[in-house]
């Protein structure tokens, strides 16, 4: 018999993911749940057919509501946190996989066990901030406790001709542990890199990166843009190099790293590094770590906004260098629902 499971957090990195293991080996999707991203479980009701969905945000619950009316074999529609709770706890799955990011998958995770569900979890938030009432949960009620790794690891080598030219793009968020190196030879004489990075680590993540720009041929250029955001009990070390080899003469280098701290139990740690072999060249870093700035808080609060939200808008305007080079509209979305989910548990 097909195993029949409850997605919570399907629109997600880990959710998706998800997906497509459920459709390779053939599995039933009970029911779905999404925070704000109604494009995207759209298509997943369509392909999917759940018998109960859940959006959490209330414009967003509406939208999708108007959006299913006069569907034939419409999935039933929960709302809020207390809709996912009681998704979370309905009769009919084997197995409740919740990728929810951040501490709003607690209380669904402590519904799935209550109602003798066995509980699939990539949301590691729940066992930092409530472990013991999960395991104490899932000693009492006799069900299985089946950890989804969140864990991502990359490595990527670039080698740049005479005159080529490179921009590139590198997201970090979504993994509770991510190990990232990106290295750029500039080989080439008159070569030129642009390396543009965003960071977002909320709740017990882990971040390790570490990026090198070699200057190896003549009048080369390489900058080095980097964004962050730090919630929770995040633990991240960015290392961030230039090195101009002999031979770069002429060449120019920078590097800037600018992280927003968002709690004291944070761990930030930045090691800009400038290596030269060569002496005509000119090398500049910079690292920016601080708080959001109150000012603009209180301007776009002043403006009818909340504080999560305002919280957000501040954010995202910082990585927006970054963001406006994402071409990729549903990886834009994503990552904007990302960030206003784990902006939101904090």
């Amino acid at each position: 018999m097909s195993k029949k499971i409850t997605l919570l957090g399907s629109t997600g990195s880990i959710g998706t993911q998800s997906l497509d293991v459920i459709r390779a080996q053939g599995y039933e999707v009970y029911g779905l749940s999404a925070h704000s991203h109604v494009e995207k479980i759209l298509q997943q009701i369509e392909e999917f057919h759940p018998k109960y969905v859940c959006m959490t945000d209330p414009d967003a619950a509406a939208k999708l509501d108007a959006a299913l009316a006069g569907r034939a074999n419409a999935p039933k529609l929960l709302t809020g946190p207390e809709g996912l709770k009681e998704l979370a706890a309905l009769d009919g799955p084997d197995v409740v996989l919740n990728s929810v990011v951040g501490i709003a998958g607690l209380g669904a995770s402590l519904c799935a066990i209550e109602s003798g569900h066995d509980l699939a979890l990539a949301n590691k938030e729940s066992l930092v901030t409530g472990g013991h009432l999960v395991t104490q949960a899932v000693e009492k009620h006799g069900v299985q406790l089946l950890p989804v790794d969140a864990q991502g690891a990359s490595s990527v080598q670039v080698e740049l001709a005479d005159t080529a030219e490179l921009e590139a793009v590198a997201v970090e968020a979504g993994s509770a542990k991510s190990l990232a190196k990106m290295e750029v030879n500039l080989v080439g004489n008159e070569s030129k890199a642009n390396v543009y990075v965003l960071y977002f680590g909320h709740g017990a993540s882990q971040l390790d990166m570490n990026y090198v720009l070699v200057q190896q041929g003549r009048s080369t250029e390489a900058n080095l843009h980097v964004y962050g955001a730090l919630l929770g009990e995040t633990n991240k070390i960015f290392r961030g190099t230039l090195d101009f080899r002999h031979g770069s003469k002429g060449s120019k280098g920078y590097e800037k790293e600018e992280v927003v701290v968002l709690s004291s139990k944070v761990r930030n740690r930045s090691v800009p590094l400038m290596l030269s072999a060569e002496d005509a060249v000119e090398g500049h870093h910079a690292v920016s770590i601080g708080k959001i700035d109150e000012n603009k808080l209180f301007y776009l609060m002043s403006r009818g906004l909340d504080m999560q939200e305002a919280r957000r808008l501040v954010v995202e305007a910082a990585f927006n260098p970054v963001l406006d080079r994402i071409e990729d509209k549903d990886l834009y979305q994503e990552l904007d629902e990302y960030i206003k989910e784990g902006l939101a548990d904090e």
